[in-house]
Parts: C-alpha cells; structure tokens; sequence
C-alpha cells in the first residue's frame, strides 16, 4: 500500500472501542468505524484531517473489534490510514497529511469538530416534519391522501418527491437526474400544479435532484462526464443503467439546471439525493486531465459547494444522510440513516450526534422506517410493527431529529398524525438548539451518569438517555429494549416503557408515551391542542376520556374542532377546561364541505359525552354565548 498508516495503540491492558453513532468514516463494511477508545480513565481519538489530505481514500492497517464489550488486542490500529492509488497518467497525488490524537478525561473533548457554518433556515424548518415519496403517474391520489391530512391541522411536511417524479416509473428507462423535464406520463404543467396545490395546503413539496448519477438517454449524456477507475477505464455502474458523474462536473451541471428547475417548477427546496449518503472516499474520478485528479478532498469540495448552491437556488436542501456529518451545515439537513449492522439495536449513545452535527444542521427521523428497523426479524424483536414505530419515534426524539411520516396506520387511523402531534410542538424547542446536560441512567444505582462515566461504565447501552436543552425543554427517553424507567418530574411520576419518553417545557408543553395502569398512552399538550392515543385501553388524560385516539384543538374564534381518530368505543371531553358549559351547540363538518348541521350535545356531569355515531371526520364545538 502506498500511504500513510495512522500508528497503534499499546500498553493499555483495559483498552475498549466505542463506536459513536452517526460518526462513520465509511471504510469498515458496517459503518461503526468512528468512536474513541476508552483506557482507564482516559479517552483516545485519533484521526486524519480530511480537509488537508491528498490522499484518494481511507483504509483501516489492521482489523478492530467494533464490539465495545470486547478488549482490545494488546497492539491494534484504531485510526483510519490513507492510500494513495494512481491516476489515469500513472502518477500519484503528492503525500500531504495531519493526523488529529486526542487524550482527555472527558469523553466529549475527544471527538472531531466539524467547522461549518450552522443552516440559516432553522426559524424556517425546525417544526417539519418530513415524507420522502411520490411519483408523477399518481399525482391525484397523492394529493387527495395531503389533503386529507392537512384537514387534520397538518402543515410545514418538507414532502421530498423521488424520482419517480421525472421518469414514468421510477429508476425507469427515462432520465431522472439530469433533467428539467417532469415524467411523460403527467407533464410539467400537471406536476406544477400539483405541487401549487400542495403549497397552497400549508406543505413545503421539494423535487428530487442528484449529481451524482447519469444516464445514458440523458439529453446531453458524453461519456466524457463520467467518472473514470486508475487504468482509465469507466467507473462502476452506480444502478443499472446509470454511471457516476465526475465530480467535478457535478457541480458545473448542478448550476446549470437548479435555476431552470426553480423557475419551471416554482419549488421552495430541494431533496439532493445521494450526496451526503457516500463518504467523499468513495465518489472519485481519476482522470488525469482534471485538476484534482484521484483526491478525495475533490470530491468533498465540489459536493459541499453543490449542496450551498442548492440551498441558494431553491432556499433549503435536504440529502439522504449516512454520511452526512462531514457534511454538515452545508445543506439544512438529511435523513439520519444509521450505519450499523442492526441499525434500531443500536445504543442511544447521542452525544457526537447531539454536540456536533446538531448545532449545524436538522437531520430527519432515523432516517426511513424501513432502514432503521430493516429486517421482519428486528421487527418482531421489538414486539411487531407498531413497537417498531414506537422505537423509531423514541430515537428520533432521542437524536434531536424532526419527525418523518412513514404512512403506517394503527387502530383505523395513520400514525404520521401521532407523529406531527406529538414531535412537531418539541421541534421547535430542539431543533438546532443547544443540549446544556446530557446524561444516562446507570440502572443499577438509579443515578443519572455523565457522558464520560456512562461510557467509562458501559451504562450508556442500557440507551436510557436525559437531555435538557437551552430553551428549557428537558426530554428522558427509554431507550432500553426490556427495562422500564420511572421518570418523577413536576410532582408526578411517569412509568416510560421500552421506547417511552418524557418531554416537558415552558408555557405548559407537555408530551410523553407512557404507561398506566390501564395501558400505554401518547398524550401531548402544547399551546391550545391536545392529542392523545389511548391505544385501545380507557385512558382519562387532560380534557379526554377515551379508548381511542383524537385531536383537539382551540380555533381563533373561541371555538374548539375536535377530530376523533379511528373508531373509538368512548370518547367524553372535559367540559370546564374548555370554557364549555351546559347546552353547548355542536356541528358536525363532513369531509364533503356540506353545510354543518346543529346537533344538541348535553353535558354528563363534568364530561360531554361526545356522540360518534359513524366516527363523524370532525366535530367543531362552539359554546353558546348568552
């Protein structure tokens, strides 16, 4: 190999690597390849400089135990090396190298800086929640299914169409990266219309744009744009049918066609998939022609210079995440996939996440459902479908990330409506909003450890995490596959099961999914609307008492627009909290738009009982004025 190997690590009998999540360089097959290795009381980090360096790629000397149970062998390589392969002339790039070791007592002031400028746009997007999906050939159901859930009180979905969008199915035999040009089967003036719809609903639809794939039926396709191996021929096929663009190149075409994008299409956004989902490693071109020739750090450039563009065609760029914190700051987010073997068994270890990439930038969920929970076997560990969506909301709330719609549904109703109710109030309170405390539970003494010595300890995997941010929300969250947490916080205490969480903040915001002795219960109260899931078991919480799920929430006028979810058996409302008193008029609303019709609805006591009949879509509740 020609290169530089980064040296071991001898002489600490006790050695331990612990791999943080989302600090992957990429270069071990699972991705848990970025962490510190704990030796004592002492920390260890030690990495290249990935802005400096010349070199074409990563590379590990020697195999590491990834398993942070497992000692470490008495010599062992835990920093990455470089390599430098040659280029198409048969020279290599000039050797230029720093290496960053690091050894602290507090774990934090070992891990990796990323020096970037924050998003600007988090006033604009912390309370989005994100949907990934859509295609061209089905834009009349698509808008039906965001008009049903924006009659729901549903706003601000960052809706990332795929490319489905620009070719007649998607991956299909048309272009659909390098193009301006919406899918045959619908047309550009159809989808520009489709997506005003979407606007006009309160919703922020975004198109799909990718640099780093091409197509030979592309209109302007040269085989002189893609990217080429050392020996000079064509790289890899990146799908079948679609070749890498050089990236250089990338950025040139990326300026071309973002503005006649924006300008046709009159989108807000953009989804630039891809980009930030592949370490600049393994996106290179060899082509000796070209300045940069076989450098990662050509690669990283042009990519993070692309993704600023975006941002200032459009006004916001999302991409598909996974390796997006060499990324971070440069686009407004991307979808938090995890590189990991079993990526929902993986520890709430949230600290690189929560101090690093965080302040820069709002990655959505865990990235989708399907990739974080990516196997029926997990899926059935976890206790089936809906325990894997709890799992997935518990993370996301864990990492700091926005909400994303999966398009699930539980007990009649979809669960991205308990997804929005109960993330979008804590968004806006943690998006991008600096943790002051960070701490883990050690489940043995009860105590809330500190970062270094849960990881010192090894009480950071039972994943039962606390975070209090600077706008005063505090969130715990049971990240813990078997044990339950009793959480006591404002006088109350909360039984958080598996994948249950606490979040309370200013102005009364209070959200949890916890356990009664009925059941389980998501309930949120934020700022004049309620949600709760009673989960099928009787649940009296806030102004509810109910088996099932609903919405409520306060109108301008005075009024209150209840949306019962599902097919509840029972549902009663709190008349005093609501200013109701007796003989309140209410009026149905059908999905239709007819005229709302008066129906008399006495007070039971303190409760209304509310008359569901057929599950009406919603029920808005104007008291009687004397």
């Amino acid at each position: 190999m020609i290169g530089v190997a980064g040296g071991h690590l001898a002489g600490a009998a006790d050695a331990r690597f612990v791999p943080f999540p989302y600090w992957s360089w990429q270069v071990w097959d699972s991705g848990r390849d970025g962490g510190v290795v704990v030796a004592g009381e002492a920390f260890v980090s030690g990495f290249p400089d990935w802005y400096r360096s010349r070199a074409s790629t990563l590379t590990w000397g020697a195999e590491l135990s990834h398993d942070p149970a497992a000692l470490l062998p008495a010599a062992v390589t835990y920093v990455p090396g470089v390599r430098y392969d040659t280029r198409t002339d048969g020279a290599r790039n000039p050797v230029r190298e720093r290496f960053i070791f690091t050894v602290s007592s507090e774990v934090t002031q070992v891990l990796p800086n990323i020096p970037h400028p924050p998003s600007p746009n988090r006033e604009k997007l912390a309370g989005s929640c994100h949907y990934t999906g859509g295609q061209a050939r089905v834009l009349g159901a698509q808008l039906e299914e965001w008009r049903r859930l924006a009659a729901y009180g549903v706003r601000d979905v960052y809706i990332r169409h795929f490319d489905g969008m620009w070719s007649d199915i998607p991956q299909g035999t048309q272009e659909w990266t390098l193009t301006e040009h919406a899918a045959p089967v619908a047309g550009d003036v159809a989808v520009r219309k489709y997506l005003d719809a979407l606007t006009e609903l309160g919703l922020l639809p975004v198109l799909y744009t990718n640099y780093t794939d091409l197509q030979p039926v592309a209109a302007e396709f040269d085989w002189d744009m893609i990217a080429q191996l050392p020996d000079g021929d064509l790289s890899d096929y990146c799908w079948p049918g679609s070749y890498p663009i050089k990236p250089l190149r990338a950025a040139e075409l990326e300026a071309k066609y973002a503005p006649r994008i924006a300008a046709r299409f009159g989108t807000r956004g953009s989804f630039c998939d891809v980009h930030t989902a592949v370490a600049p490693w393994h996106k290179l071109d060899f082509d000796a022609r070209l300045p940069g020739a076989g450098e990662f750090g050509t690669t990283y450039r042009s990519y993070g210079k692309l993704l600023l563009n975006e941002r200032a065609t459009y006004g916001a760029v999302y991409s598909e995440g996974s390796a997006h914190w060499l990324y971070a700051g440069l686009a407004d987010g991307s979808d938090a996939q995890l590189r990991a073997p079993r990526p929902c068994l993986e520890p709430f270890l949230v600290d690189f996440d929560l101090r690093k990439i965080h302040p820069l930038e709002m990655d959505a969920g865990m990235s989708w459902l399907d990739r974080y929970v990516d196997s029926p076997e997990d899926e059935a560990a976890l206790g089936g479908p809906e325990a894997a969506h709890d799992r997935f909301t518990a993370a996301t709330l864990a990492f700091g990330h926005q909400g994303t719609f999966t398009q699930r549904a539980f007990r009649g109703y979809s669960a991205d409506l308990k997804t929005y109710h109960l993330l979008t109030p804590l968004q806006r309170l943690y998006a991008m909003r600096k943790a002051e405390v960070i701490r883990y539970r050690d489940p043995g003494s009860g105590a809330l450890l500190s970062t270094s010595d849960a990881v010192r300890s090894g009480a950071y995997r039972h994943s039962q995490v606390y975070v209090r941010y600077e706008t005063g929300l505090e969130v715990w969250v049971n990240g813990s596959l078997t044990e339950a947490w009793a959480v006591e916080s404002g006088g109350e205490t909360y039984r958080l099961p598996p994948s249950g969480f606490l979040a309370q903040g200013p102005e009364g915001l209070l959200v949890y999914s916890a356990q009664t002795d009925a059941g389980r219960v998501d309930f949120a109260a934020c700022a004049g609307t309620w949600f709760i899931d009673a989960r099928g078991t009787r649940q009296t919480v806030g102004p509810f008492d109910t088996d099932g799920a609903a919405i409520l929430r306060r109108n301008a006028n005075g009024a209150w627009t209840l949306w019962p979810l599902g097919s509840p058996g029972v549902l009663r409302l709190q008349a005093t909290p609501l200013g109701i008193g007796p003989g309140p008029a209410v009026f149905v609303v059908g999905e239709s738009g007819e005229q709302p019709r008066p129906v008399e609805m006495p007070p039971d006591g303190e409760w209304l009982s509310v008359p569901l009949g057929e599950a009406p879509f919603a029920l808005v509740l104007q008291p009687e004025t004397p």
